[in-house]
């Protein structure tokens, strides 16, 4: 059984969204006005979320030395990520991603294995939200987030860590 997310446009757990429409989801009007590209962290203050896009398989032409973050699945239910460099602990981002939870926010993860898909720009699987369990460091943050749903296990599969 498929699950979605009442935003202003529905998602689907597990579906495939590009960054426009992730946007849209969130209520952002992506032909009349400037959306974020190229931003792993988007954030909708009038609903109170933030969606972090997140590339598991990075290289070196495709990102800079600052933006190699280290991002991968723990088990099915738990994510290693990384905060944008320029992010510490004490600015609002980081504040917020923190301390989600108290301060009224959602968390909702968007995974990618690549970048790309041969010549085209590969979307984000819709994992659903997220909750901080630990988090450490500054510039950039090491958060893990635990998963209300699991992750599709080929996802696992494809990006385990020391295993």
């Amino acid at each position: 059984m498929r699950r979605s997310y009442t935003l202003p446009q529905p998602l689907e757990l597990h579906g495939n969204y590009t960054n426009n429409e992730i946007q849209a989801a969130f209520g952002r009007d992506t032909f009349n006005e400037s959306t974020q590209k190229g931003v792993g962290v988007l954030h909708f203050p009038e609903q109170k979320a933030y969606a972090l896009l997140i590339t598991l398989n990075k290289s070196d032409k495709d990102f800079s030395a600052t933006t190699l973050y280290k991002d991968y699945p723990i088990n099915l239910t738990r994510l290693h990520w990384e905060s944008q460099s320029g992010t510490t602990q004490a600015c609002v981002t980081g504040q917020n991603l923190v301390h989600h939870s108290a301060r009224g926010y959602s968390i909702y993860l968007f995974v990618r294995l690549n970048r790309n898909n041969g010549p085209l720009t590969a979307p984000f699987q819709f994992l659903g939200r997220g909750s901080q369990v630990s988090y450490s460091g500054e510039r950039p943050i090491s958060i893990v987030w635990q998963l209300e749903h699991p992750m599709p296990a080929e996802l696992l599969e494809a990006n385990r860590v020391g295993g």
